[in-house]
């Protein structure tokens, strides 16, 4: 047996779905702040490319992978991804193939997903609201259209 819903006051749903919302500000700033470039790592993830061209120029190795590192750096810099990956100095993933971690972007699709969701529940629920007549926009005297 089924028994009647309890009420609950306007201010009461919007501080849950205000909740939601900082819930999910919270988890994207998360999400932005692990972020990380795949960096200067050449088609099969390592920097031979580029250190063999500095190599040839410097003819010193060691002084080739300081260069390397310092343009790699130079990149994450210019993207706004220094110092937010708080272990990894300049925020660049130290391994990888051909391509980044595809978890970045499982990462970033779940928090816009849930953002999505917060979203779509505001809406639902206004819209439930509205069809019960328990909420309505006010009605202008030069407003064209029916009052109901």
């Amino acid at each position: 047996m089924s028994r009647p819903a309890q009420a609950t006051t306007y201010g009461k749903r919007a501080a849950m779905w205000t909740a939601d919302l900082l819930a999910d500000l919270k988890s994207l700033t998360d999400i932005r702040s692990n972020l990380r470039l795949k960096g200067l790592k050449g088609a099969t993830g390592s920097q031979d490319s580029y250190l063999s061209i500095l190599d040839d120029t410097f003819k010193v190795l060691n002084y080739a992978i300081i260069k390397v590192k310092s343009l790699e750096e130079k990149l994450v810099s210019v993207f706004d991804f220094v110092g937010l990956y708080f272990y990894v100095s300049n925020s660049a993933y130290v391994v990888t193939g051909q391509t980044y971690s595809r978890k970045q972007d499982v990462m970033i699709l779940n928090g816009l997903a849930s953002l999505g969701a917060s979203i779509h529940k505001i809406c639902t629920d206004i819209r439930l609201l509205a069809h019960d007549r328990e909420l309505s926009e006010p009605f202008g005297d030069e407003q064209i259209g029916i009052y109901l």
